[in-house]
């Protein structure tokens, strides 16, 4: 009888404790390659933002040749920058003598972002 029992011993404390330490050590990867995902995402959807903005930005130049017009749509865009983006800005350059334009969004998301759009209009 006393044998039997000796090998149904079950687990040690030590053993459980490594295992339970596997686990956790596991799962903080796991969490962590979650978080490092969603700030990729995050990223990647303010950037797409900025690049719809500058588009639309473009359009809007295009459709508005005047000086008084251009204005006014970059004041309209602006105002969804800053909404939209996390500490965004935006800024444009016009030559419409060769109708050339560039415009640059800016944005702090983990780090400083900006991009730069050159375009004839």
């Amino acid at each position: 009888m006393e044998n039997k029992l000796e090998y149904f011993r079950g687990f040690s404390l030590l053993e459980i404790l490594i295992a339970l330490c596997i686990m956790a050590g596991i799962l903080l990867g796991i969490i962590t390659w979650q978080n490092f995902s969603l700030r990729q995402i995050q990223s990647a959807y303010f950037q797409n933002i900025a690049m719809m903005q500058a588009e639309a930005l473009i359009e809007r130049f295009r459709a508005n040749h005047s000086t008084a017009g251009i204005a006014q749509e970059f004041a309209f865009v602006q105002q969804q920058i800053v909404n939209f983006l996390p500490q965004g800005s935006c800024s444009y350059q016009c030559n419409l003598s060769d109708h050339n334009c560039l415009v640059s969004m800016c944005w702090q998301d983990h780090g400083a972002k900006s991009l730069s759009l050159s375009t004839l209009i």
